[in-house]
């Protein structure tokens, strides 16, 4: 379970028009890696996919990267830079501890005879602080991924086996939220309870939000939430094999006026080097005229031949823009170079899909530092 980020969020948004801030922003990021790496003294310690380690400031530098080919049928295939993440932890060893992520995401785009930084965001992801109050217990406070199902708070492109991120993962709830947290763990027979309990004022704290519907390879991305809470209970083994999850909240999103109540099952379970996971949603509305809703995915990952794994999800939903139940199935290939170094292959096609999900193949090269 991750669980360290304040108050409020820092945003530039690069506009049509004007992609020379995303330019800058870019340069920034990669320039501090670079600066890093250059003056890094003896006692530093780089990990690959752990990032790097500085003893002295109780820091730890990491971050991920993921390049992305897709083509979905339109005849203009693009290539991009998804994502670019730099993470800061500040760990010294007492009861507080910091957590960080500075985002470039889509930053850069390129179409046949066109190459573009415009559609690129720059934005404080997540920001938060924890504080250890007791064994069991721990208070969050900040900016932190929404706690609804796994594959929301494990999203980046190298922890995960497709390039594309099913419909039930980011179509029904804020995928953020800003505010307070509880969360811990406490045992429960020859197995584990992780509980995480949140309430978010993201209207007042996160106020340049995203505020409309917007979207990417996998499909529109819906809105930010305005204020709400939840939480989320997961019952698995000290080895986590098998990991079994309840997601509970009731929120409002912004610029609209219903009020949603969601419930969600997720499952985990790893057998050997196989992987077998599954989400499920239902949301209920009241007020606003939003029917109820729901959404849900089977994934499995499996080994082929040395480092290479097949990768096959269905999903099936029933959410808005789409007008009745739709199926989707995602079949590839990922070949693991490195523990943080992944190569993915993969083509999606479904029915009654094309609103949120659709067709088309993707590849992409994702690498955690």
């Amino acid at each position: 379970m991750d669980p360290v980020n304040p108050f409020m969020r820092v945003s530039l948004r690069c506009r049509a028009g004007r992609p020379g801030r995303c330019g800058v922003s870019l340069c920034l990021v990669l320039g501090l890696w670079l600066s890093l790496a250059h003056a890094a003294s003896p006692e530093w310690h780089y990990h690959p996919g752990a990032g790097i380690e500085i003893p002295s400031l109780d820091l730890t530098l990491g971050g991920y990267a993921g390049l992305v080919q897709e083509n979905t049928g339109t005849g203009r295939g693009q290539l991009l830079l998804r994502d670019l993440s730099l993470f800061l932890t500040w760990d010294g060893g007492g009861r507080w501890r910091a957590f960080s992520e500075l985002e470039l995401g889509d930053a850069v785009r390129t179409r046949p005879g066109q190459l573009t930084t415009r559609e690129a965001e720059f934005d404080l992801e997540r920001l938060y602080a924890d504080y250890l109050a007791a064994p069991t217990a721990s208070v969050r406070l900040g900016k932190f991924l929404t706690p609804v199902g796994r594959w929301n708070q494990i999203h980046a492109d190298p922890l995960v086996w497709t390039v594309t991120r099913p419909v039930a993962t980011r179509l029904l709830f804020g995928l953020h939220a800003t505010g307070a947290m509880l969360f811990g763990q406490v045992p429960l027979g020859q197995r584990l309870l992780d509980y995480q309990l949140y309430l978010d004022d993201s209207r007042q704290l996160d106020p340049r939000r995203d505020r409309q519907i917007v979207g990417n390879i996998n499909g529109p991305s819906f809105l930010p939430f305005d204020e709400g809470g939840g939480g989320r209970l997961v019952w698995h083994d000290p080895d986590e094999v098998l990991s079994l999850g309840l997601s509970l909240a009731d929120y409002r999103l912004a610029t609209q006026s219903a009020r949603h109540h969601l419930v969600g099952l997720d499952l985990d379970w790893t057998p050997g080097r196989a992987e077998i996971s599954s989400e499920w949603l239902l949301r209920q509305s009241s007020g606003g005229g939003i029917p109820r809703q729901w959404a849900g995915y089977l994934q499995a990952a499996f080994p082929l031949a040395g480092d290479w794994f097949g990768v096959v999800r269905g999903e099936r939903f029933a959410v808005r823009p789409a007008p009745r139940v739709a199926d989707v199935l995602v079949g590839g290939t990922v070949w693991q170079l490195r523990s943080n170094l992944r190569l993915k292959f993969e083509y999606r096609q479904g029915r009654r899909n094309r609103a949120v999900a659709p067709d088309g193949w993707f590849m992409s090269a994702a690498m955690l530092f």
